[in-house]
């Protein structure tokens, strides 16, 4: 029987949430919030074999800055690209 644990995979679709977001939403138990981090995700990447993820924007602007002008959420898209392309 073959353990689907040990077969790499892409993940095709997540979600992360920039640090700015997660620290001022901290008191919310939302699962962007206790799971949305970079380094949650490299754990559950580890943990189920992922090779490569890509990510998917959310819709609503304020999950990805709390400044939902589009400058700003470009940067928080940038460097969460930028910090997982290098680590």
């Amino acid at each position: 029987m073959v353990d689907w644990r040990k077969i790499p995979k892409i993940d095709a679709h997540i979600h992360l949430t920039p640090k700015d977001v997660i620290d001022a939403n901290i008191d919310y138990d939302g699962r962007f919030i206790v799971n949305g981090s970079i380094d949650d995700y490299e754990k559950i990447m580890k943990t189920y074999n992922i090779e490569c993820a890509f990510i998917m924007p959310f819709n609503d602007p304020y999950m990805l800055s709390m400044e939902p002008a589009v400058e700003a959420v470009n940067k928080n898209m940038k460097n969460m690209r930028m910090i997982i392309k290098f680590s």
